[in-house]
């Protein structure tokens, strides 16, 4: 999802206010360390870093809604997702954050962060059957839609 985004702005000449950052982070399963080496050394200073969208599950899991999570109601970022959901008439649900995934390394060092993930993404992650027959394209497409109108109000903002 994070290269289709990144592809279509450029492809349609997106030149938003904001200059927006695509990355991947790896070894999320030990200690997070490739956010963590990123927050050590940054490609931009994070005192200009807005906020931080995690994506985790978003093509699969067997709940009807998409999940967003966030700490203590992120306004700057969730207020986009509630909005996009609307206008866009999917199914999205908030919750808490949990103290896990590498983006709460981002909420700890000040930083704005929301993760999307379908509801019960983790059911079968990590198990013999997590295959990429497993993706769902409607709810990838639903996924990509709210992230898309979420990154393109944050990035103009």
């Amino acid at each position: 999802m994070l290269l289709e985004i990144a592809r279509l702005w450029q492809e349609q000449g997106c030149r938003p206010a904001r200059s927006v950052l695509f990355v991947a982070w790896g070894a999320e399963e030990i200690d997070s360390s490739g956010a963590a080496y990123y927050l050590e050394h940054p490609a931009i200073p994070l005192t200009q870093t807005v906020g931080i969208i995690a994506l985790d599950g978003v093509g699969a899991g067997r709940g009807p809604r998409l999940l967003y999570t966030a700490p203590a109601r992120e306004i700057p970022l969730t207020w986009p997702v509630e909005v996009g959901a609307v206008q866009l008439g999917r199914r999205v649900r908030y919750e808490d954050a949990v103290e896990d995934g590498w983006q709460t390394l981002f909420g700890a060092a000040g930083i704005p962060t929301v993760r999307f993930t379908w509801e019960r993404a983790g059911d079968d992650a990590y198990l013999p059957g997590d295959m990429v027959e497993g993706i769902d394209v409607d709810k990838l497409a639903s996924s990509g839609e709210v992230l898309t109108l979420t990154a393109s109000w944050l990035a103009e903002r």
